[in-house]
């Protein structure tokens, strides 16, 4: 009996193994269209099939989604609205990336010392708390900083923004957490020159320092509307929106040990035709600095940056066609190395497109073309996030999700409830030589079936349909 068991315990631990993989899929969201014309989270699988949307945004909890879009170490993602919830100016939320639940932690309030429109979103910091700022409220109105627990459901208001010390937070306001524990950020307003500043804010003590203040003498950038990163170089990264020599932003670089501010490339005006960054930039694993350029007028560029050289490459040219206006859209790179993007406009319908590109072969590909039904005007990031599946699952999200086995392991009778069952469906289930144990035409959305006979072991199950297979697998116990 023992050897039994071992056995039995050896062969479920191989077919789980055996069987299952990771699969990547990027989230993200649209300000425009879905069921109620007001914003979407959708998904789509990384080689550009199963694109759907999960979930439409309303009123009552918040619609206009934009900011960065976040996946926690719960595996909720986390982003926020401009618009809806209790007093129509924004909202943080939740998402369940398997279930789809979609719950409404904060409204922010416009009547109260309380911040409003949460234009960045948020980020999670290494003390597991979600950072993020608002680009209006607060005790002098110019914006705060906040924080929300996610284990305590708690929100903190941590910074009052004013005018003297940045003000505005805006797309800049996207927070970033160093290597030093503190967050890094910008205003794209206030400061000495009112034209916006570079701040650290450190989470141990709620502590803000005005690290540099931008200002438009001898053409330096200013009024950034992106966000800030720090490279590995250890220094900070980022593009403001006007400034420059052609006063169309510049690319810059904030040395946090010597203390010095440096713009490295002016746009519109070394080689590069476009404008006005509303982007973050990205490190990905080449080394190389990746961003967005360009704004409504412009159909904008992707570009890499070499930080050790200081040169920047055009990689990409949007024409419309295969996107435009990449504006408050940031890169992502996944974990095959491919780098992915929304743009917020263009394509087939002008209602903006998800794409992928490939930086070693300078390879720029569509992935999907919003159409306003299911999603228009894209905003914020993707977001990848990973699902253990099995390898001989059918590659229909749409239809695996609607099959649910109860109780796994099982016993004594086996619950499959079906939600989209129709008359033309088999069921067969075999053990794991292959044999075939049992085979019925379901009859219904909900089946239950007797196994208080079967041995016990891994069985698989298929669902046939008149055009495809959903395919799994249960234990049984005795």
């Amino acid at each position: 009996m023992k050897k039994t068991v071992v056995i039995l315990m050896v062969l479920y631990y191989l077919s789980t193994f055996l069987c299952s993989a990771q699969s990547h899929k990027l989230f993200g969201m649209t300000q425009r269209g879905g069921t109620n014309g007001i914003g979407t989270i959708f998904k789509i699988n990384e080689d550009s099939s199963g694109f759907q949307v999960v979930y439409s945004f309303d009123s009552l909890t918040g619609y206009s989604p934009l900011g960065t879009f976040i996946q926690a170490t719960n595996g909720k993602l986390y982003g926020v609205t401009e618009y809806g919830g209790l007093y129509n100016n924004g909202v943080l939320f939740s998402f369940d990336p398997v279930t789809y639940s979609y719950i409404n932690l904060h409204n922010f309030n416009y009547d109260s010392i309380d911040g409003y429109y949460p234009w960045a979103g948020v980020i999670q910091a290494s003390n597991g708390r979600l950072y993020g700022t608002c680009i209006a409220g607060g005790t002098y109105g110019f914006g705060i900083i906040f924080s929300y627990d996610i284990s305590l459901n708690n929100y903190s208001i941590l910074h009052n923004f004013n005018t003297p010390t940045g003000s505005d937070p805006s797309y800049s306001g996207r927070l970033f957490q160093g290597i030093n524990g503190k967050l890094y950020g910008m205003t794209e307003f206030g400061g000495i020159t009112s034209e916006g500043e570079i701040f650290s804010f450190d989470i141990t003590n709620n502590t803000y320092d005005t690290l540099f203040n931008f200002n438009s003498f001898n053409n330096n950038g200013y009024n950034p509307i992106g966000g800030i990163i720090q490279a590995n170089n250890g220094k900070l990264y980022g593009m403001t929106s006007i400034g420059g020599q052609a006063n169309r932003g510049t690319l810059f670089s904030y040395d946090l040990s010597a203390t010095s501010f440096t713009d490295l490339y002016y746009f519109g005006y070394q080689n590069i035709t476009s404008s006005h960054s509303w982007s973050t930039l990205l490190q990905a694993s080449d080394g190389l600095l990746y961003g967005n350029n360009g704004d409504g007028q412009i159909y904008g560029v992707l570009f890499s940056f070499n930080p050790d050289s200081n040169i920047l490459t055009a990689r990409h040219f949007y024409d419309g066609n295969n996107g435009r206006s990449p504006i408050n859209n940031s890169l992502i790179q996944g974990s095959g190395g491919m780098i992915y993007g929304m743009t917020h406009i263009g394509g087939n319908t002008n209602s903006g497109v998800i794409f992928s590109f490939d930086p070693v072969t300078n390879i720029y590909s569509v992935m999907h073309h919003f159409d306003g039904i299911n999603g228009k005007k894209p905003e914020g990031d993707l977001v990848e996030v990973s699902f253990t599946t099995s390898i001989d699952e059918k590659v229909n999200e749409n239809k695996q999700s609607s099959i649910n086995i109860s109780p796994n392991p099982a016993s004594a009778i086996l619950n499959i409830h079906h939600s989209t069952c129709t008359s033309q469906e088999t069921l067969l289930i075999t053990d794991l030589l292959g044999t075939e144990v049992y085979k019925e035409t379901l009859t219904g959305i909900d089946n239950t079936i007797s196994i208080s006979t079967w041995s016990a072991g891994i069985y698989f199950y298929e669902v046939r349909g008149e055009k495809e297979s959903i395919r799994g697998k249960f234990v049984v116990q005795k």
